[in-house]
């Protein structure tokens, strides 16, 4: 049965485009990945858009469509498997929008302060199991790393080895401190591309190699300003810079998954506060953390 998709990001565009053959890694009930050399398509039975994801307009849902292993052809206008035809010429193409530059201003620590209590109380209340606030690997990272970073002892960008104890850590599909560093970064690239400053390199091969492949790779797309809707609206509206309301944004995105969603904010308003006190020396970190 062949089916169409409405909506292609543009990093799925451009594996698409490469042609060649994809692997199905994973199948869940609306959402499949592909894997086409080191990089992977999400296809997604669902309206939320990332520069990564096929939008799938069908009926039969992932898992009636596709198997893990199976083999899929890519051409630039659609990907074909043993059950038939994904269409993707003519979708409507997904550009995010942190790739370019535009003004933006950091929260106040007040501001940044209350939204870390209300993002506590959203862990406090999460399933049982660990959190990620709780991880030695996490407090080992804010001590050694994060608070230094946020007085300014280091001159440029946190570099990949202040993350790589939180990459893999945690349970769950994607890990908790993979969401972590995915909201972290993604704050902080954007920030360095607006001021014309250093970016951090986030080693896409060594990220494959130390988690879920596939979280592995939206580590590395988050660095590089490729993230979902609901995330780059939250990261917008923590700058000042676009979306609604922060506290509203944070709501969209904090109940996802087991503690993914609430990671992933963690990460950005970590950020937000650690380049705020870098700027002001006002008082941001003591007042997040202490909320934390």
């Amino acid at each position: 049965m062949n089916q169409r998709a409405d909506h292609v990001g543009e990093l799925a565009l451009r594996v698409l485009s490469r042609g060649g053959r994809a692997r199905v890694t994973r199948v869940f009930p609306g959402a499949a990945y592909a894997r086409s050399r080191d990089d992977f398509i999400l296809l997604l039975w669902g309206t939320l858009k990332s520069p990564m994801t096929i939008n799938v307009h069908g009926t039969r849902g992932a898992r009636d469509s596709l198997r893990v292993h199976e083999g899929l052809v890519l051409s630039e206008g659609e990907l074909e498997s043993s059950a038939g035809k994904i269409t993707v010429g003519g979708a409507a193409v997904h550009r995010g929008s942190l790739r370019a530059k535009r003004a933006v201003e950091l929260p106040t620590a007040k501001g940044l302060a209350k939204c870390m209590s209300m993002l506590r109380s959203m862990y406090d209340v999460s399933p049982s199991g660990p959190l990620l606030v709780d991880d030695p690997s996490f407090r080992t990272f804010l001590k050694r790393h994060l608070v230094p970073y946020s007085m300014g002892e280091e001159s440029g960008p946190l570099s990949w080895e202040s993350f790589e104890g939180l990459i893999g850590r945690g349970g769950g599909f994607t890990p908790a401190g993979d969401d972590f560093v995915s909201g972290f970064t993604a704050v902080l690239n954007f920030v360095a591309r607006v001021r014309g400053t250093r970016e951090l390199a986030m080693p896409k091969r060594l990220l494959l190699r130390r988690t879920v492949p596939e979280s592995g790779a939206m580590v590395a797309c988050s660095a590089m300003g490729y993230v979902d809707e609901d995330v780059e609206r939250l990261i917008l509206a923590s700058l000042g810079a676009g979306g609604g309301a922060f506290n509203d944004e944070l709501l969209a995105v904090a109940p996802r998954g087991h503690t993914s969603g609430a990671d992933t904010a963690l990460g950005v308003l970590l950020c937000d506060a650690a380049l705020a006190e870098r700027e002001r020396r006002d008082g941001t970190m003591e007042l997040c953390l202490a909320a934390l």
